[in-house]
């Protein structure tokens, strides 16, 4: 196993919260990733209910941000979905996850995002980009383990492959994880989306889920301002939280008038209405041409089988981004069938991790061998 550099790199500078970070240098280096937007990094940090502790590693050179590594800190005990929720999905109540609990860690990058929190420069050089991705990863682990924590990449993607390479140098092991689903949105219109699916039997389901919840009175429609009715949102989401077996919604109701707030245009909130009720909600994330679903989330008790889900998640938001021109729309795992013969495609995605001491390696090296290999298996 390779050893640590040494000492930390001068340039990178360290910083607890985004707001001691300048919007515009960092939104530049963020590129189209909506879930590292100073906006939404702002929100989570002022909205969470657990105060998660948030690490900025800021690589600085010629009086500018050059590069930049998004990291927050996984304690035990924390509710929020945890690095061990990901590794260990079902198992992670077992001894087996206790025994190799990756927590506490300090974690870059966020679940289910297309692509890491390591960002740099877009058009420097690639000897210079391998120079400051090096440098963060050496300040990460520095940080890392002299705190004797687990550190962890979420959501490489195998378009970053200088930090795969230089993650894999630097001692992490892999595993491949749960792929999200991106559609390119390349069609003038809904119509033209429907039109151009391959089976007729897709096209009838689509037709007859749009149907059924028009005539069961479900309406779908966007909130344009700081949302009223918080209350009612945050209850949909955390209940839907519980039903699936993840801890509760780990942000308050205020969530939803923060992220409006801060990201204006930005986020797309919508809601399945019927009868004046809200039984479905959305919300979704957008920068430079990407839309992000963050969450999507139905009170079934409230929405029977009106089928709001399939609209909220699959329609609506196809035809509202040929609307305003965004050209990916990226939903989380699962639903993979579905999803592949409604035109989405799989991107995969990995995590890296380096526990601290070589036992915990060991063991930790061959858990994740085992999830990779059974993930292939799963999504051949």
């Amino acid at each position: 196993m390779r050893a640590m550099p040494a000492a930390t790199d001068t340039r990178v500078r360290i910083v607890r919260s985004i707001r001691d970070v300048d919007t515009a240098a960092w939104d530049a280096l963020a590129g189209s990733n909506p879930l590292l937007s100073h906006g939404w990094l702002r929100t989570m940090e002022a909205e969470g209910t657990e105060g998660v502790e948030r690490v900025y590693f800021l690589f600085e050179g010629g009086g500018r941000l050059v590069g930049a590594a998004a990291c927050y800190v996984d304690a035990a005990g924390a509710r929020a979905e945890s690095v061990d929720d990901l590794v260990f999905g079902r198992l992670r109540s077992t001894v087996l996850a206790g025994a190799l609990s990756l927590r506490p860690a300090l974690v870059c990058g966020y679940p289910w995002s297309v692509g890491s929190g390591c960002v740099v420069e877009p058009n420097i050089c690639e000897p210079r980009r391998r120079e400051v991705i090096r440098a963060l990863i050496a300040a990460i682990m520095r940080e890392g383990f002299l705190l004797k924590r687990t550190v962890v990449f979420l959501g490489v993607t195998d378009e970053e492959g200088a930090l795969m390479r230089l993650l894999r140098a630097s001692g992490f092991y892999r595993a491949r994880h749960e792929p999200v689903y991106l559609l390119d949105v390349e069609w003038p219109s809904f119509e033209g989306y429907w039109r151009d699916l391959p089976s007729r039997n897709i096209r009838k389901n689509i037709r007859h889920q749009m149907n059924k919840s028009r005539t069961q009175g479900v309406v779908i429609s966007e909130l344009t301002a700081p949302p009223g009715g918080e209350r009612r949102l945050h209850e949909i989401v955390d209940r839907h939280f519980r039903r699936y077996g993840w801890p509760a919604f780990p942000y308050r109701a205020s969530w939803f008038r923060s992220i409006k707030t801060n990201l204006e245009s930005d986020v797309v909130i919508t809601t399945a209405t019927r009868e004046d009720t809200v039984i479905a909600v959305t919300v979704a994330l957008r920068k430079q041409g990407t839309r992000y679903v963050i969450l999507a989330c139905v009170d079934h008790d409230s929405g029977g089988s009106d089928l709001a889900y399939f609209n909220l998640s699959y329609c609506w938001p196809i035809d509202d981004c040929i609307r305003r021109g965004d050209l990916r729309y990226v939903v989380g795992p699962g639903q993979r069938l579905p999803r592949i013969r409604r035109g989405y495609r799989p991107v995969n995605c990995y995590i890296y991790c380096r526990p601290p001491g070589p036992l915990r390696r060991f063991g930790t090296g061959l858990w994740l061998r085992l999830l990779s290999a059974w993930l292939r298996r799963k999504t051949a």
